[in-house]
């Protein structure tokens, strides 16, 4: 059988727990607002989160490191790529070839 005093237990529980969870969606929702950029593009406004996919549209050059051929296909995989983080002014990115690099948020479309 379940006591008064049990009931309370749970009460209190539940009510703590309920502010628990108060407190970590204002913190993702924080955590949210810090890893989305909101881009102006033709009087349209673009967010971008990590994991979304973009082109590069500005120019590449191969990596100091890349010892293999540059070639068109190579070229094309270095300008597609995913959103690792943003800050206000950088979109950091790691290209189809995995290049980590990083552009403006003017060199970069969502596709």
């Amino acid at each position: 059988m379940i006591e008064d005093s049990d009931i309370k237990l749970l009460i209190a529980e539940l009510s703590a727990l309920r502010i628990q969870v108060g407190h970590l969606e204002s913190e993702l929702s924080n955590l949210r607002a810090h890893d989305e950029v909101r881009l102006q593009s033709n009087g349209a406004t673009v967010t971008l989160t990590r994991g979304d996919r973009v082109r590069i549209i500005n120019a590449i050059k191969p990596p100091a490191s890349w010892t293999k051929r540059w070639d068109s296909d190579t070229d094309e995989r270095e300008r597609l790529a995913t959103v690792t983080h943003t800050t206000p002014t950088q979109v950091w990115l790691i290209t189809d070839n995995g290049t980590k690099t990083w552009r403006a948020h003017k060199n970069v479309r969502r596709l």
